[in-house]
């Protein structure tokens, strides 16, 4: 598509450059970006050997590069020889040295080409190249660039005096740049490293989209998407179909996958790993839930925290911090489980390990009862304790959906399910026909503080063996505030608990969060599911936030598919003791998490000719289209 000069990396840099030491001296680069975001590369480098380790690191480095389609090869001696492998993948550097030649001051080039697919689900363009790297500064870099002229791109650009820049002749349809470092002296000494003191500016070139998808937690990107063969889907039904109960299918599908897929590493997809038989521990965990979704089966996956061990933490008085804010954040540490989420019962838990014998999770929560894990499902993001109900660590658990109609008002059904000894007490009260009905609808308004209850209903009253279950409904008079045609309307109907601890900018005194406090400034697996009338969409909704701190963490995640929105939160506050030079970052924490919960869910009619724009549906990408309306406060 392009001609570029001087493509002779080795002979340009031998003939300039003779006394150079360095090991990275040409790099060169052409990407051309297609309209979808993929892209192709071809990718020239030129390296010089210093001494025998340079050698060996070369040799790991042809290796990645052959993982691709290598497509050149070449060494360059200092006596003047050279050596060129007819077949580019029978060479090693590192083996045939001796043979070729090759010794301090040889220089290695190769070149391959490298494909690069576009995100389905959330389609974006990240790109960046460094023009010097402090280890190793190079003394030619070019990265050309051939971008779509009807693409969407922001180019930025740090130290530009240091970059040259060039607009080269190109297909059409494309403009295409060419970026080159301006200082090409190198450095005739050993490679230059900077001393603790020193600085260096980089020069850097980022190309990326100029409104890329947000999540929540930056390390998790998106929500993976499940291709299943129908053999499978089929095979998941057949299996479920023989099960009475939904533990008992959930355990079948896992016991399934254990006993027929083999440990193997040759499978991408899961039709692969369907036709072999064969994949890695997480290939078998994706195809576990895969077919449990196809059975109509509620699992979701769930990231464990091996860093948070709440029973067993120690700080001593001189520490900087209470808790390191990265605790909080490592989900995924502990491995990755399955979990049932039934709406009777308690959560099954299910674990794939990477070894051959089977761990149950019991054995991952015996050092650390109370251990956190990441669940990730269709509905969003939700934080929840391993084997909490059968532990005794939530006594309750609740779940709510919310019908909304076109004059703002509400048909609430939700479900309160008590587990452990507060199910006890729960049924001895309720056993007194007297007192049953008011202390149901105390605990239903306490819920919902302005809800005119309708009926409510108890499940396994008298089974002990099962959860406590109150099934009710009723509705709320103005539950949404009209704002024009919009309706506006708070996503939880509670204010985070840990908000209760504002205070004034400054303490004389500890602040102590004690151990029995941590439960009552906890929210785990909280989600409520609104569903707008039908004809109206969601206008305006919160971006996610995960403010992870040293005082804790705040999760809240909004997913929308259709007329349905799920505002999930979850939240802890750990036993600490806040010092008095800290309390002014403990307020702005909790400035944060109030923040978003002021903000607003609103919802419109799709054809109301105040959107601005036309209507757009909003898709479940685990983050929404937000749309204006004309009021300008409102917009804002």
């Amino acid at each position: 598509d392009i001609k570029v000069d001087q493509i002779d990396t080795s002979a340009f840099t031998q003939d300039r450059y003779p006394r150079s030491n360095h090991a990275w001296i040409v790099d060169f680069m052409v990407v051309k970006v297609f309209p979808d975001y993929s892209r192709e590369s071809y990718v020239h480098i030129a390296q010089k050997v210093l001494n025998q380790d340079g050698i060996n690191e070369l040799s790991e480095v042809l290796v990645r590069a052959q993982r691709e389609s290598l497509v050149f090869i070449r060494t360059l001696n200092p006596d003047g020889s050279s050596y060129q492998p007819e077949n580019v993948h029978d060479f090693n550097l590192a083996r045939s040295a001796s043979f070729m030649k090759v010794g301090p001051g040889s220089i290695l080039e190769h070149a391959y080409l490298e494909h690069q697919d576009a995100d389905e689900i959330e389609p974006q363009l990240n790109m960046g190249f460094n023009f010097m790297a402090l280890d190793a500064p190079r003394a030619v870099s070019r990265w050309v660039v051939l971008l779509p002229k009807d693409l969407p791109i922001r180019i930025r650009k740090v130290c530009p005096e240091a970059i040259e820049e060039k607009v080269l002749p190109g297909p059409d349809g494309y403009t295409v740049y060419q970026w080159t470092n301006k200082q090409v002296e190198g450095i005739p000494v050993e490679p230059y490293m900077p001393g603790e003191r020193d600085r260096e500016t980089i020069p850097l070139v980022f190309i990326d989209s100029p409104e890329r998808p947000f999540r929540a937690t930056g390390w998790l990107a998106q929500r993976p998407r499940y291709f299943l063969p129908e053999e499978a889907a089929r095979k998941a039904r057949e299996l479920a179909g023989q099960l009475p109960d939904p533990a008992r299918r959930f355990a079948g599908i896992v016991e399934w996958v254990r006993t027929h897929i083999q440990p193997g590493r040759e499978a991408r997809t899961l039709d692969d790993v369907w036709a072999l038989r064969s994949g890695n521990v997480n290939q078998m965990a994706d195809l576990a839930l895969a077919m449990c979704r196809a059975a109509d089966l509620p699992v979701r996956s769930a990231f464990a925290n091996r860093e948070y061990v709440p029973g067993q933490h120690w700080v001593g008085k001189n520490d900087p911090r209470v808790w390191e804010p990265r605790t909080f954040a490592s989900f995924g540490s502990g491995g990755r489980f399955l979990v049932l989420e039934s709406e009777s019962g308690t959560d099954v838990w299910m674990q794939f390990a990477g070894h051959p014998q089977y761990t149950p999770p019991e054995a991952f929560v015996d050092p650390q009862p109370g251990a956190l894990a990441l669940s990730v499902g269709d509905e969003g993001l939700r934080v929840k304790r391993v084997l909490a109900e059968l532990l005794g660590l939530q006594p309750i658990a609740a779940t709510s959906r919310i019908t909304l109609d076109e004059e703002g008002g509400a048909i609430v059904r939700g479900t309160l399910r008590f587990h452990g000894a507060l199910a006890a007490q729960l049924r001895q009260v309720l056993a007194d026909p007297r007192r049953a009905r008011p202390f149901q609808q105390g605990i239903v308004q306490r819920t919902w503080p302005r809800i005119v209850p309708g009926e409510i209903r108890l499940h396994d009253q008298a089974d002990i063996r099962k959860p406590l279950r109150l099934v009710f409904d009723g509705t709320l008079a103005n539950h949404a505030a009209p704002a024009g045609q919009t309706f506006f309307l708070r996503p939880f109907p509670h204010p985070a608990t840990p908000l209760q601890m504002q205070g004034p900018a400054k303490r004389v005194h500890d602040m102590i969060v004690k151990p029995d406090m941590v439960d009552d400034l906890s929210e785990w697996n909280a989600a409520w599911t609104y569903e707008a009338p039908p004809g109206f969409g969601w206008v305006e909704i919160p971006d996610d936030l995960y403010l992870c701190t040293e005082f804790g963490f705040y999760l809240a995640d909004f997913n929308v598919t259709g007329r349905t929105l799920t505002c999930n939160r979850s939240y802890l506050l750990p036993a600490q003791r806040i010092a008095p030079e800290k309390y002014a970052e403990f307020q702005a924490f909790l400035r944060g998490i109030a923040a978003l919960e002021q903000q607003r869910i609103a919802y419109a009619r799709l054809n109301y000719p105040g959107l601005i724009g036309a209507p757009q549906p909003i898709l479940s990408l685990g983050y929404a289209n937000h749309v204006g309306v004309e009021e300008p406060e409102k917009a804002e």
